[in-house]
């Protein structure tokens, strides 16, 4: 079993256009997610996959500077970038994480891919995110590649496609599904830590600044969050 975590990133958001070269902490935010993720013990390799649209050739520069795997494939279809990403690097496990996830917690990644692979008899996808339990910005998602490749061979609209898993994610009748439920210490729906706004940012990067490396888990953000309230306050409002 070869399990690669694929970094779906691209500059072109509606909310927050190029939040993908952001910094946090002084570091662009998908160097960042890239860091968290690699520091995850139960992935063989991370890859960063963007769109073919020339707006992110300034993601796949940042990625040959840095000597990070990076791969290009369409913008709108997602779920076939997922596929073509993973063939390439000849994966049959993918562990999706999105670009809007720079303080996902490496530990959280470990716990989701080791429910999968300690069920991978029952389970096409086990993911965190089918129902939200853990704060916003903490999602992965890990599938097979077979369920990606009959999900890729099914013909959904371009609005099911662009979001990846979603056909898988919606269809329980044709996909064995497994959500994993934050302990209750994590417990927390309502702490947002995803980067879909300036505000988000603006928590993000307070949150970053106040580490000195990349391996701090959920238990040390929300311990931050706890005598910091004010930080909390910044992008509760917002939809």
């Amino acid at each position: 079993m070869k399990i690669i975590a694929v970094i779906l990133s691209r500059m072109g958001s509606n909310r927050l256009p190029g939040k993908a070269l952001l910094k946090i902490n002084n570091i662009p935010a998908i160097i960042y997610i890239y860091k968290r993720v690699l520091a995850s013990k139960s992935i063989d390799d991370v890859v960063i996959a963007t769109s073919n649209n020339k707006q992110d050739d300034s993601i796949e520069e940042l990625c040959k500077k840095e000597k990070i795997l990076c791969y290009r494939g369409p913008e709108d279809d997602v779920l076939k970038r997922l596929v073509l990403a993973l063939q390439k690097y000849k994966a049959n496990v993918g562990v999706i994480i999105y670009g809007d996830c720079p303080l996902i917690d490496p530990n959280i990644i470990s716990q989701v891919v080791n429910a999968y692979k300690d069920n991978i008899e029952y389970y096409d996808f086990v993911s965190n995110d089918l129902k939200t339990t853990f704060p916003p910005g903490m999602e992965v998602e890990v599938v097979s590649l077979e369920a990606l490749k009959k999900a890729n061979s099914s013909i959904i609209k371009p609005s099911i496609r662009e979001h990846g898993t979603l056909h898988i994610r919606k269809n329980p009748e044709i996909f064995r599904l497994l959500n994993v439920e934050a302990p209750e210490k994590y417990n927390f729906p309502n702490i947002e830590i995803e980067l879909d706004t300036i505000e988000d940012y603006s928590v993000i990067d307070k949150i970053a600044r106040n580490f000195t490396d990349y391996n701090y888990d959920l238990e040390k953000i929300l311990s931050f969050l706890e005598v910091n309230p004010s930080i909390c306050d910044l992008n509760k409002n917002i939809p």
